[in-house]
């Protein structure tokens, strides 16, 4: 593992990094590819991608990977692919508490909300707020998808969008009050082995927007986004942290 100042550089990755990350890249995206593409390609009949499509089609394979690796987890130890598992192998962890957890319900499904996001914060920050709604729209969709695309899940309000929390909505779950509590119990005891940390999540990130950038738009493009992406990261967070980000990216990431 990468060293910084003498400690662990991982230790200094948290939501803030990882949410601009990506916004980076999309914002690069944005700028590379453009809105122009959007014709239809005469001798394969596909239309080509613009940039939004792109960055759907770089959350989808990151997000679903993610989704896996918990699946993979959970049936190791025995356990269903359901919504209550899914809640329980979660790969990342609010330890410093930045989130602001609003209440639970649990008629006529159950129903978790949060009032205040720091992901959210740090997209605003940067002037990457458009873009950080484009993921809050596509990408709890796509990690409940990896995990088991038979889960009933859906979306109520979304702060990125301006609404007063995000709302998840677990269709067809009848968690009790109870069982949340008892949720919350069995997370605490998987938690250290199932969460990754922030900057393995990042590059994870690197690495697969890296990939489906190229597929998608070409290899030309696909490492101009990714290159001026990770400028602009470097000169936010340093050139110690890129280049951790860059070495972590190199990780295998459905390997389990």
């Amino acid at each position: 593992m990468s060293e910084h100042d003498g400690k662990n550089i991982a230790d200094e990755f948290y939501i803030n990094e990882t949410a601009v990350l990506y916004g980076l890249i999309a914002r690069r995206a944005h700028e590379v590819i453009g809105i122009g593409q959007m014709r239809r390609d005469k001798v394969s009949g596909f239309v080509r991608p613009d940039w939004e499509k792109t960055i759907i089609s770089c959350l989808r394979a990151y997000c679903g990977e993610r989704g896996l690796r918990m699946a993979t987890r959970a049936l190791a130890d025995g356990e269903p692919l359901s919504a209550e598992s899914y809640l329980i192998y979660g790969e990342w962890a609010d330890s410093k508490k930045w989130f602001g957890a609003g209440d639970s319900s649990f008629l006529p499904h159950y129903t978790t909300r949060v009032t205040f996001c720091p992901w959210r914060d740090a997209w605003k920050a940067h002037g990457l707020l458009e873009y950080g709604a484009l993921y809050c729209r596509a990408a709890d969709f796509f990690l409940v998808g990896g995990f088991n695309p038979d889960i009933r899940f859906d979306m109520g309000g979304v702060l990125s969008h301006g609404d007063a929390s995000c709302e998840y909505l677990w269709l067809d779950c009848n968690i009790t009050p109870e069982e949340e509590k008892f949720i919350a119990e069995k997370r605490a005891v998987v938690a250290d082995r199932v969460t990754k940390d922030f900057l393995y999540h990042c590059g994870h990130m690197l690495h697969t927007f890296g990939r489906e950038l190229c597929l998608s738009v070409g290899l030309v493009k696909g490492r101009a986004v990714i290159r001026k992406a990770m400028s602009d990261f470097a000169e936010l967070f340093g050139k110690g942290k890129a280049a951790a980000v860059a070495e972590a990216s190199h990780g295998d990431f459905l390997n389990v």
